[in-house]
């Protein structure tokens, strides 16, 4: 649950948790030049919002435990694993072979 100081305060709340840095980022002439389809779907801007937010927030891809992924398709999951960092690119379907995308893996991801 995300709300504010004031009624995590109000409601008890004792665990907060702090948005330390966040990002937008747009496509690039590159993401239709380039003739790579997984430019063309947000891997570019994904990698690129992450680095971003690794850098503003001092914390890097090998600090995420759990991640929620917006997979409007099921290969942009897997893309976003490797744009995010959290696994090396070309490595995706060995990252979800390996179990390291759920519990006791390295990243939880979409536990929702």
């Amino acid at each position: 649950m995300l709300c504010s100081e004031d009624f995590a305060r109000r409601h008890r709340v004792r665990s907060p948790v702090v948005i330390r840095a966040q990002a937008m980022t747009s496509d690039t002439p590159g993401t239709f030049d380039s003739g790579d389809m997984m430019r063309v779907v947000g891997y570019d801007m994904t990698r690129e919002a992450a680095r971003q937010v690794y850098e503003a927030s001092g914390y890097g891809p090998q600090d995420i435990g759990v991640a929620e992924l917006h997979d409007c398709f099921t290969v942009n999951e897997l893309i976003s694993y490797e744009a995010l960092g959290f696994t090396p690119e070309g490595t995706a379907e060995k990252f979800v072979l390996d179990g390291d995308n759920t519990y006791g893996g390295k990243v939880v991801t979409n536990r929702s």
